[in-house]
């Protein structure tokens, strides 16, 4: 995961670019972050396998959840629906742009008298 044979038959696998992800082994292409989505590899010479969230948006589901989705539309036959983010996990735009930070961080200021502190799913409890 995180590259791509480019054709059948190839041996060698490319890491997926900046930008772009592949979530089962020995894809063949490597697909576009959905938008809201960042794909970054994890620093060990492969491309992204997930996406995360940017900020405003959140990603929600477990690595497992994630890869089932994704297994799901790579079986339906419409892989460029992995462009557009996965049913269920997201990313999702966030109720509060503000609050959502990015790879599913919250805004936290709890220290300041007027600042503000947001957690869980979709940051979006105070």
């Amino acid at each position: 995961a995180g590259r791509s044979q480019g054709a059948a038959g190839q041996t060698a696998c490319t890491p997926c670019p900046e930008g772009f992800y592949s979530s089962r082994p020995g894809a063949r292409v490597c697909h576009q972050c959905p938008r809201g989505g960042l794909c970054r590899g994890n620093g060990d010479g492969a491309g992204a396998s997930r996406f995360t969230s940017d900020a405003g948006h959140y990603v929600l589901g477990s690595d497992e959840q994630f890869t089932a989705a994704a297994e799901a539309v790579l079986q339906s036959g419409n892989e460029e629906r992995l462009e557009r983010g996965l049913d269920g996990i997201g990313p999702f735009p966030c109720a509060a742009p503000a609050a959502c930070l990015g790879s599913n961080g919250c805004v936290a200021k709890p220290n300041s008298e007027a600042g503000i502190m947001m957690s869980g799913e979709m940051c979006g409890s105070c």
